[in-house]
């Protein structure tokens, strides 16, 4: 499942988002799954192909450098490792207790012999080592867990896999304590297992290095005609279904979390023109003679920065706004908003309240935004305006009627009417209008539309010049594909 926005993003260049939340393909815009934490406690890849260092993909941060000269050679996917007589250790990673769940994954290819050794663990060499290891003896696998007095728990598979060919290996332990805690899964199948011991009792924790061929740091008990690639140690039991789609994303294209895994970057999305598109002009907003005593009405203005806007999804508190007694005053701030660019959001919000009414509740009280922008079809001579209504407690508005009017651009008014047919719509419950006007080549340069606002005890009207075909808006109304 992806959450993609339905619009042609032919050109990515052409808008501004954040691309650590949003990354557009094939000319879609879709949200980034990122994982809830961690991927695993460690993952290495073998990707490098050359050189000592390796790095760990999981987002754990263990990065290493190889003990030894590698030997890099064509892994399952990309290139893998023959260790040879070269280890891995990596310090502070892996310290499980018995009673701690925990799995180990690899691809593993035994070029000849039996392959015998051991292919990774947290153990010391000898002596009384509790910790635990998975190690290849007589081409079989072997899963062991070592308490400090020799007790130990251990799972081997009936076949053997001395076939130069790659297999696919997930140990998996469920921190119960028992014999029936651990299964060996091997090409995503549980093996049948020749043997099964149970006898840990005691802790299991250490003070050695998880380390990748041999064990205790030293170059004993080291695989050295197993070739290795994609080792991953999760400290959690892994699903049947997640074993699956690793072994059968062989390919390179697997995910270490299963979808439920992880989330989503952000709910609420913004992607907007880039600064190569101009900013539609507010040219005033005003009273009208029908509205209430000009100094019982208190106007805030502000442009895409008020105490309450509305985000295309909901109702935002923010801060930075202008307040103003009068006309004047706030077409003064609307002249001095209207040279702030992008990536500032284009369109306009106007909160005025009167103050005789009631806080929150005089239908005077109400916040108007609203922006122009295309339709779907950018090409059309057609685009839309939509807006949102609602009082100064961001709640919003219904029954507020908004009208447009087409005017010329030598004088606004009645007398630059270039058509006396108005559009009309009247605000739902959700404060929400909209409606479609036409903009085609016909109109004069500078030409526009007058748009009024009329409530219960209000007057008022704003003033929009002919702007660009290609306007904007911020698009979050999401698709669920």
């Amino acid at each position: 499942m992806s959450i993609t926005i339905n619009f042609p993003f032919d050109n990515p260049a052409n808008y501004t988002y954040d691309n650590t939340k949003i990354e557009v393909i094939d000319g879609k815009a879709q949200l980034i799954a990122v994982p809830v934490g961690p991927l695993a406690d460690l993952y290495f890849k073998f990707d490098e192909g050359t050189g000592s260092d390796v790095v760990d993909s999981s987002g754990s941060g263990n990065n290493v450098t190889i003990s030894g000269t590698p030997n890099w050679q064509t892994g399952q996917i990309n290139t893998g490792l023959q260790f040879g007589t070269s280890t891995i250790q990596v310090p502070d990673m892996g310290n499980y207790e018995f009673s701690t769940p925990f799995s180990l994954e690899f691809w593993f290819k035994i070029s000849s012999g039996s392959g015998d050794g051991i292919v990774m663990g947290k153990q010391a060499a000898w002596g009384n080592s509790g910790g635990y290891h998975v190690a290849i003896e007589q081409s079989r696998i072997r899963l062991k867990i070592d308490d400090s007095t020799f007790r130990r728990t251990e799972w081997r598979t009936y076949a053997s896999y001395s076939d130069d060919t790659w297999h696919h290996v997930v140990c998996v332990y469920d921190g119960s304590e028992t014999a029936a805690g651990g299964t060996i899964y091997i090409d995503s199948v549980a093996s049948s297992l020749l043997d099964v011991n149970q006898g840990t009792a005691g802790t299991i924790l250490n003070t050695a290095d998880f380390q990748i061929s041999g064990r205790g740091g030293t170059g004993n008990e080291l695989p050295s005609t197993v070739m290795l690639d994609e080792v991953v140690v999760y400290q959690r039991q892994l699903s049947q279904s997640e074993i699956n789609s690793r072994y059968n994303g062989g390919s390179g294209t697997q995910e270490l979390f299963g979808a439920s895994s992880y989330v989503y970057a952000t709910d609420n999305p913004t992607i907007r023109y880039t600064t190569n598109l101009l900013a539609e002009e507010v040219l005033s907003f005003v009273a009208s003679t029908t509205a209430v005593a000009p100094d019982q009405v208190r106007f805030t203005v502000f442009i895409n920065g008020p105490e309450h806007w509305f985000d295309g999804a909901a109702w935002v508190l923010s801060t930075g706004y202008a307040e103003s007694n009068t006309a004047a005053e706030i077409n003064a701030a609307l002249q001095a908003e209207n040279v702030l660019v992008y990536p500032v959001p284009v369109g306009f919000n106007i909160y005025f309240h009167s103050d005789t009414g009631v806080t929150g509740v005089s239908i005077e009280d109400i916040l108007v935004q609203y922006d122009l922008y295309t339709d779907s079809c950018p090409d059309a001579d057609m685009c839309t305006v939509s807006g949102c209504i609602a009082n100064n407690q961001a709640q919003p508005v219904q029954d507020v009627k908004v009208s447009a009017k087409l005017i010329s651009p030598s004088e606004y008014g009645d007398r630059g009417l270039i058509t006396q047919n108005s559009n009309q719509v009247v605000t739902d419950v959700d404060g929400r209008w909209s409606m479609a006007l036409v903009e085609n080549d016909s109109m004069p340069t500078g030409s526009g539309y007058l748009f009024n606002f009329t409530g219960d005890g209000i007057r008022l009207k704003a003033q929009k010049k002919k702007v660009p075909k290609l306007l904007t808006r911020d698009y979050n109304e999401l698709e669920d594909l």
